[in-house]
């Protein structure tokens, strides 16, 4: 009976090391679950809070561009309409359009390409209405009209589009 009682004693412990291992095995298993875990929460938090700070940064940095935008293209119409007030002060325009408005930044070089931009200054604004075909180079700075011509349209072979060209006489040589 001792034996069996050895035995049984032997069997006990042999089962409390495992147990106690399998304690150990789990506990080290557990703690590394919810270390992982941790980690991956940690990590969710601070990418989180990079993406809340930084995307609204990029949606004001768009928003502010946008605003800009609209605050050029508002003081490109104020120009215009500007502009056409002045011209129209000095010259009968034609009604029913609002023209297409370009600054003139080479003067020189325009000058030498086509004798219609002969007089103006850099600048001077160049006002086309495309459904009455004409164009306008008006000097805000001298207040004066510097030259009228119609606009002809060229049909390009290599382009779908169409180009317009203001020139009252052909281009120099």
């Amino acid at each position: 009976m001792s034996e069996d009682l050895n035995q049984i004693e032997t069997t006990q412990a042999t089962k409390a090391k495992v147990v106690s291992k399998s304690a150990k095995i789990h506990g080290n298993l557990l703690k590394r679950f919810f270390l992982n875990r941790m980690t991956v929460l940690i990590m969710g938090v601070v990418i989180g809070f990079f993406v809340g700070y930084f995307a609204p940064i990029s949606h004001r940095d768009d928003a502010a561009k946008l605003s800009g935008i609209a605050a050029q293209q508002a003081e490109q119409q104020k120009l215009m309409t500007q502009y056409v007030s002045s011209v129209s002060k000095l010259m009968i325009l034609p009604k029913g359009e609002e023209p297409v408005m370009a600054t003139i930044t080479d003067a020189k070089s325009l000058a030498k390409d086509q004798v219609f931009y002969t007089n103006a200054q850099n600048g001077d604004v160049v006002l086309v209405y495309q459904k009455a075909m004409q164009a306008i180079i008006y000097s805000p700075t001298r207040n004066v009209i510097v030259n009228v011509g119609p606009v002809y349209y060229q049909n390009q072979a290599t382009a779908t589009s169409t180009s317009a060209v203001a020139s009252s006489t052909p281009k120099k040589k």
